[in-house]
């Protein structure tokens, strides 16, 4: 069956003290202004010269621009090897979203994606509406780095998605699973190295270089990077090598090189999980709806590596779907995943709930966006910059001393070639070369700076964030509760704060809309008690009733606060009417009615392996009909009937100038 709510995960993903603290980490009369727009370009490698080569776009543009007129698309082509200018060739894909109302000295933004190895160019489509938030009086350019998404050659690992592909419904053990893993990107090594690919170029010091090449070819003399992720990361070497171009920098959930990334990740997931647990314990709904959330995980997590289960899972982009074998680990980090996404955390500890219950309807959700999204991942790029910036640093007594102080969540460390014992021995394998010991000292830069941290973020915890921003002189460092990975592309109040530094880098933002943010907790609704709003698709000329309070995704799309009913109304102008009863998986009809001088056949939908049921309403033409849909949680389903649809479709009626 259709699941409208996955595809709003997609378009959601396609990413610690609680108080909310906005302390700059240095008083505004310190800090320097921003440098004019005719500054010098920096510096750059000699004996060769980056070139441009404009092209078509070679994604799916997002809804509404036009090529040539509100965006450009082109490689940079630079050497792969900067000491063998002569040799093999590589093109950086890049795209450029012009204002639509520029300024008079612009000074273009340079959004810098993270991974290492997520494209910022292939989910664009799905992506666009939050990034472009930052298009303003000022053009906004995106890249793809060196090795990943549309870039030539991408370091993509289809190896391992044909693993994924074989053994999502296949009961390994943990060693089957680390070992099988492994093998499939060693697979991917071996290719990538017969296709005449060095490894040893392909981290975060030639990124920088290629950063500093695209302002170069681009004849761009100042601009701003904003940079979230592991693009934190690249951002600082640019800080560190080539600041001479840069006005002012934005980090959002920051990586900084004098971390050990791989020894410390299984603390920042532990200070990330405790924290989440304070804040619902903290907050009256969410503790009264459901206490003991932290026992309640991990007792779950162990009855799932004692019994697998198996839940139904889809690739939302190849429409391929799955009865994925689900254990505790595998659990444990659908959980962990979650806390990234503001969007998603609030959905947390009723989603464990339901899956505790046995009702895997939001689990499958999840579990399917995250599965779609390792398409946009060029995973040797990934294990390129692990094992060349990161792997050096640490070392393999440490990380598995960390390991052994957190047990409840070491199994879930057990089968990742990344920050696990398991690095070292993988890393040898990959061979991609080891960076230079300042790589891995802090940056130091007097460049106006804005640091963003999320409480909750369980990758780039804040005490990165604000160890990167100690040895920046001028930076402010600005801590949001509630919120987990990249906060200024999840919520409005830091996504303003951003734009506001752009526009006046000079100062520190005003931050105190942070003061306002709070994460509400999604709780089962009473659906006995709704009331009920006038609503209209004006579009189709309908007008009907909604539930007040329930998410409008789209002005005839609404979903119910606790995500636990989808309400549809509208027209369909694509399909057979037995094509789309079919899809959905209607049975016999129930009724028919005619009401506000409408037609009506109404069908239940029972889909019992996803615990869903539901009803739907279709007036009786073949083609271009109308139809009233709702479905929800099968233990909903009287309730659904008589307290959501039945109001709804009494209410739906065309406007006077449709009525013959």
């Amino acid at each position: 069956m259709k699941n409208i709510n996955v595809l709003l995960l997609l378009c959601i993903l396609l990413t610690a003290c609680a108080n909310g603290s906005n302390t700059p980490s240095n008083a505004a009369p310190e800090i320097a202004p921003p440098p004019a727009v005719t500054a010098t370009p920096p510096p750059k490698q000699t004996g060769y010269t980056p070139s441009i080569e404009l092209s078509e776009c070679p994604f799916s543009l997002p809804q509404e621009l036009v090529q040539g007129l509100d965006l450009e698309c082109g490689y940079l082509v630079v050497p792969e090897d900067r000491t063998q200018p002569d040799g093999r060739l590589i093109k950086l894909a890049f795209a450029i979203f012009h204002s639509p109302d520029p300024a008079d000295s612009q000074v273009p933004l340079v959004y810098i994606e993270g991974g290492p190895g997520v494209s910022a160019l292939k989910p664009l489509q799905y992506s666009f509406g939050k990034i472009s938030s930052f298009l303003g009086q000022n053009d906004l350019i995106l890249f793809d780095q060196r090795g990943v998404g549309l870039s030539q050659p991408a370091l993509d690992c289809p190896e391992h998605l044909d693993f994924i592909d074989r053994s999502l419904e296949q009961f390994l053990t943990t060693e089957e699973i680390s070992s099988q893993t492994s093998q499939a990107f060693l697979e991917c090594r071996s290719r990538l190295i017969e296709e005449g690919i060095d490894l040893k170029m392909y981290n975060t010091e030639q990124s920088a270089a290629d950063l500093a090449d695209l302002q170069t070819a681009l004849e761009i003399p100042s601009w701003d990077l904003y940079a979230v992720s592991y693009g934190t990361r690249l951002a600082l070497e640019v800080m560190r090598q080539y600041p001479e171009g840069v006005r002012s920098v934005i980090l959002d959930s920051v990586v900084p090189p004098q971390a050990d990334q791989i020894s410390e990740a299984i603390s920042n997931i532990d200070t990330s999980l405790q924290s989440f647990f304070v804040t619902c314990q903290q907050d009256p709904i969410c503790h009264q709806a459901y206490p003991e959330l932290e026992n309640l995980l991990f007792d779950l997590v162990e009855a799932l590596n004692a019994h697998p289960v198996q839940v139904p899972v889809a690739n939302l982009l190849t429409g391929k779907q799955y009865n994925a074998v689900l254990d505790g680990n595998g659990f444990l980090g659908v959980v962990i995943k979650s806390l990234y996404s503001a969007e998603i955390l609030p959905m947390v500890p009723m989603m464990v709930y339901e899956t505790a219950q046995g009702n895997f309807t939001k689990l499958s959700s999840l579990r399917s966006n995250f599965l779609t999204n390792t398409a946009f991942l060029s995973s040797g790029m990934y294990y390129s910059v692990l094992c060349h910036d990161e792997a050096p640093f640490s070392d393999l007594d440490t990380v598995a001393s960390n390991l052994k102080q957190y047990p409840k969540l070491s199994g879930f460390f057990e089968t990742s070639l990344a920050n696990s014992p398991n690095t070292f021995a993988f890393c040898e394998q990959w061979d991609a070369g080891q960076a230079p010991p300042v790589q891995s000292q802090a940056v130091e830069s007097s460049l106006p700076t804005l640091v963003l941290a999320g409480q909750l973020d369980p990758s780039t915890p804040p005490a990165w964030s604000r160890l990167a921003a100690d040895s920046l002189e001028n930076s402010t460092y600005l801590e949001f509760p509630g919120i987990g990975h990249t906060p200024s592309l999840s919520h409005p109040c830091p996504n303003s704060i951003a734009r506001a530094f752009l526009a006046d880098p000079s100062q520190p933002p005003e931050s105190s809309c942070s003061k306002e943010i709070q994460l509400s907790f999604l709780v089962p609704q009473d659906l006995a008690n709704l009331n009920f709003i006038p609503v209209e698709v004006s579009e189709y000329n309908i007008q009907t009733m909604a539930p007040e309070g329930w998410i409008a995704v789209k002005p005839e799309y609404y979903i119910s606060p606790d995500q636990m009913v989808e309400l549809v109304f509208s027209k369909n102008e694509t399909d057979t009417q037995q094509d789309f009863l079919m899809t959905w998986g209607v049975g016999e009809l129930m009724e028919s009615a005619t009401i506000n001088g409408l037609s009506w056949d109404i069908y239940p939908i029972r889909q019992p392996e996803l615990k869903v049921a539901g009803y739907m309403a279709v007036s009786p033409e073949e083609e271009n009909f109308y139809f009233v849909l709702i479905v929800g949680a099968e233990e909903l389903e009287e309730m659904l009937y008589k307290d959501v649809f039945v109001p709804v479709l009494q209410a739906f009626k065309l406007s006077t100038a449709m009525v013959p």
